[in-house]
């Protein structure tokens, strides 16, 4: 009898949920959908093997770390719309085709980690825009 080591679909009832940290595990497959999840603000996934697909998730997070996975498609271009985005690290997985530049000019970033993916495009630096140039 083999053992699962993926998420139960039940974690998206914990409505209240800040902070969801199940990094360095031995977590594996799709994740479930988190969108409903609207109070979630911090995400760490690291060193699990998630994947393929980018995971659903609510618009308000403020920490979002793949880092570390399996995910081999494309970064959604609506993650352009976490405004209160300031840490997001997708290094270290699969990840193919362009990279949303707009990523780039969200309000909030701080720390972004894109590093050992499969990205298509090239980011420029006028791409990059902080206030009060």
């Amino acid at each position: 009898m083999s053992t699962t080591h993926d998420l139960p679909t039940s974690l998206n009832a914990l409505h209240t949920l800040r902070v969801l940290d199940l990094s360095n595990n031995q977590l594996f497959g799709e994740l479930p959908h988190l969108k409903n999840l609207e109070n979630l603000q911090v995400l760490n996934l690291e060193n699990n093997t998630f994947g393929p697909h980018f995971p659903s998730l609510p618009t308000k997070l403020v920490s979002l770390v793949l880092r570390n996975n399996s995910f081999k498609l494309s970064v959604p271009f609506n993650l352009s719309s976490f405004y209160l985005l300031q840490r997001l690290d997708l290094s270290l997985n699969g990840f193919v085709g362009p990279f949303p530049p707009s990523l780039l000019s969200l309000p909030s970033i701080n720390y972004l980690d894109i590093s050992s993916n499969k990205f298509t495009n090239k980011i420029h630096k006028g791409a990059c825009h902080e206030s009060g140039e």
